[in-house]
């Protein structure tokens, strides 16, 4: 090691990468909607460009054309002293997963069907207020 900074165009493509990752665990994890993911992308393209190796360039294309067919999924993670409740819905799908810790441990995990996905989005929007009137913090 010569102690100085590694060449610049070395850390953009580090930071692209970050960038990619940070975007993709976003969406598979439901914190970032389709267009906010699509959105991110095309910043990244848009100030990368040109400063990159093609390689770092063919992998934000790469990540890009993974959002076709990819399925939304929204989560919502309530929190008290003792209990973490997550519930997990796939847009379109009638079913919400409920997971419960108690202590640390997953405790129980359910899935509630319903006849409709609107059904299913109702009833995450009326058990997590519910939730909240109870004294749970939304994570």
């Amino acid at each position: 090691m010569n102690g100085l900074p590694p060449p610049l165009k070395d850390e953009i493509a580090r930071k692209t990468y970050d960038a990619l990752a940070f975007l993709c665990t976003g969406l598979d994890h439901g914190k970032l909607t389709k267009d906010q993911f699509s959105t991110g992308m095309d910043v990244v393209f848009l100030i990368t460009a040109g400063l990159v190796p093609s390689d770092v360039i063919d992998a934000v294309t790469e990540s890009q054309s993974t959002l076709a067919g990819h399925k939304t999924v929204e989560r919502r993670s309530f929190v008290n002293r003792d209990m973490i409740m997550t519930f997990k819905r796939v847009a379109g799908e009638p079913k919400v997963t409920v997971t419960q810790w108690l202590a640390g441990v997953n405790h129980n995990e359910t899935t509630r069907e319903f006849l409709t996905s609107a059904e299913a989005a109702h009833f995450m929007k009326t058990v997590g207020d519910r939730l909240s009137r109870k004294g749970f913090s939304e994570l």
